[in-house]
């Protein structure tokens, strides 16, 4: 049991942050499954990233995804993929998730945005 308790431990899914420019504000994991072990803490985003409406938002992934789905505000937004970044104008403020996919599995992320 320890072991296993141990393994676990071992296995993380990887970080993420919003980079606003001014500050980089780390996303809360809510579940994942990588590397054949899974988890859903279920965690409520504390911090909140404050942006300029229209501003260019960067999220930053410890992976480099084969697929995301990102929405903030409850709606969905389709944000430019580069290697480990994605990138897109800032639209509407809210809760954000995102559903990252990548060769050793998914992770969801969740955070807050806010318009200045």
């Amino acid at each position: 049991m320890l072991a296993a308790v141990l393994a676990l431990a071992l296995v993380r899914p990887p970080a993420a942050y919003l980079d606003t420019g001014a500050a980089r504000v780390p996303l809360t994991i809510s579940s994942w499954c990588w590397e054949a072990r899974c988890g859903a803490p279920i965690a409520a985003s504390r911090r909140v990233a404050v942006v300029g409406r229209r501003a260019t938002v960067r999220i930053v992934l410890g992976f480099a995804p084969t697929d995301v789905h990102l929405f903030v505000g409850g709606v969905r937004v389709k944000p430019s993929l580069s290697g480990r970044e994605l990138t897109w104008r800032a639209a509407r403020a809210g809760g954000l998730s995102l559903t990252a996919t990548g060769v050793r599995g998914f992770v969801t992320y969740v955070g807050r945005l806010s318009f200045r």
